[in-house]
């Protein structure tokens, strides 16, 4: 899927400009995604696209095309709700 590709790649880059030594990974992976979801959906954009289509969460992320985990942390970040990102192992 050509959306999930560029939001994967967002983060890649991401996780190249942090240094991985500092802090536990749970943090740099949540730090990743969420420049990830800055690069992707810059705040005006992403503010534009929350008043279209509302907190839908899906939505959001196939309109940026970014995952559901970057969309939920910029719509977080965005509209200061609090919002728990949850990983499976």
């Amino acid at each position: 899927d050509r959306d999930r590709g560029s939001g994967e790649d967002a983060e890649e880059m991401a996780h190249g400009l942090m240094d991985r030594r500092h802090g536990p990974l749970v943090a740099t992976e949540r730090r990743a995604d969420l420049l990830a979801a800055c690069l992707l959906a810059p705040r005006p954009a992403f503010d534009r696209m929350v008043a279209r289509l509302g907190h839908s969460v899906y939505d959001l992320a196939h309109a940026f095309g970014m995952t559901q985990a970057a969309a939920m942390l910029r719509l977080g970040e965005c509209t200061g709700r609090p919002v728990r990102l949850l990983r499976g192992g």
